[in-house]
Order: structure tokens, then C-alpha cells, then sequence
């Protein structure tokens, strides 16, 4: 945090975006997998900001984050706040909360997750989301191999 601290959302009056949302990404990328709760915290702080929670960019650098630091872990409360971003069916946030939904599940062959996450594939229009949505669902099948024959069949007659 303090190596990045200079680079962090603050409350200025002149915000740096590109530089906020990707120092947020860092966090992820130094913190990966540990789920360490104070950085967590923090980046869901972000997330809940009012100056923040607008802003495509740093929406996307904290759900990248946030997947990258509960990577494989399937944390319910982490997938909560992604899959509320990706239902306001914005393009570039949604695409961002659709990775970060992978990661955060990959491995877990979840069923119901992956019915989910299909179904909002199939409604929406963006197809940045739907490729997004589309590696989630891959990711999730990560050393699945026998167990995704199912849904490899739901996505082939698709």
C-alpha cells in the first residue's frame, strides 16, 4: 500500500483515472490470491465511493483486483459486488466484472454460478460482456475437464 499509495484514489479535486483504476489493478497483482482483508476492504471502499463508483476505469481496475486477490476462492461476497456491476449492463464495467467473476471462480465448476453467468450472456447485448462472460465460464471449468462436458455441450448448441 504505501509503495502505491501515491498513485491511489484520493479525494482531489483533479482525480487521474487511468492512474487510479491501474494502481488498483496492482494491488491485485501484488496481493493475488491472499485475500488479505485489509486490501480488500480498501478496494471495495473504492468501489462504494461516490467520486469512484462512476468512473468506468476505476470500476475496472477494482474488479480486476478484486479478482485477482480472491482468485479461486469463490468468495460468495466478492462475486456479490462483481455480478451487481456486471447487472448494470454497462459495457467496460460489466467486461471488467465478468473477469474478475472468472477469477474469483475459476476452478469451482460451480454449476449454479455458471447457470447465472449464461443466462445474463444470453440477455444482454454487449458483446464485450458476453466475451467476458464467456472466459468466466472457462475459468471456472479450470481443471474441470470431465465435469465440463455438460456445459461445453450447453455452450456448443448455443
Amino acid at each position: 500500500m504505501s509503495l502505491l499509495k501515491p498513485y491511489l484514489p484520493t479525494q482531489s479535486a483533479n482525480p487521474k483515472y487511468y492512474e487510479h483504476g491501474g494502481s488498483l489493478m496492482a494491488l491485485g497483482f501484488i496481493h493475488q490470491k491472499t485475500k488479505d482483508p485489509e486490501v480488500l476492504t480498501y478496494i471495495l471502499d473504492q468501489l462504494k465511493n461516490p467520486q469512484n463508483n462512476q468512473n468506468e476505469v476505476i470500476i475496472h481496475g477494482a474488479c480486476q483486483a478484486l479478482g485477482l486477490i480472491g482468485l479461486g476462492s469463490e468468495d460468495m461476497t466478492l462475486y456479490e459486488e462483481m455480478k451487481n456491476i456486471l447487472f448494470t449492463n454497462q459495457a467496460v464495467t460489466g467486461e471488467a466484472a465478468g473477469m474478475g467473476i472468472g477469477m474469483l471462480m475459476a476452478g469451482s465448476g460451480n454449476t449454479q454460478i455458471q447457470q447465472e453467468l449464461l443466462e445474463y450472456a444470453k440477455d444482454t447485448q454487449h458483446e464485450k460482456i458476453i466475451r467476458s462472460l464467456s472466459l468466466a465460464l472457462a475459468m471456472s471449468c479450470f481443471a474441470k475437464e470431465d465435469s465440463a462436458d455438460a456445459l461445453i455441450d450447453t455452450l456448443m448448441s448455443e
